[in-house]
């Protein structure tokens, strides 16, 4: 019985880490697609003065 709850501690661990890495994973998507639409408007800009 003692060890079906380390156990269970255990699985619950393992799911708040995966739920964290699943955040900071969307979070990276978030950020380097604004760091992209960035760089495409100052491309844009740049093709504009010529």
């Amino acid at each position: 019985h003692h060890e079906d709850i380390a156990k269970g501690k255990e699985i619950k661990g393992q799911n708040i880490q995966a739920a964290l890495w699943q955040i900071k994973k969307e979070w990276i998507v978030k950020i380097n697609e604004k760091k992209i639409s960035y760089a495409e408007k100052q491309i844009v800009k740049t093709n504009v003065n010529d």
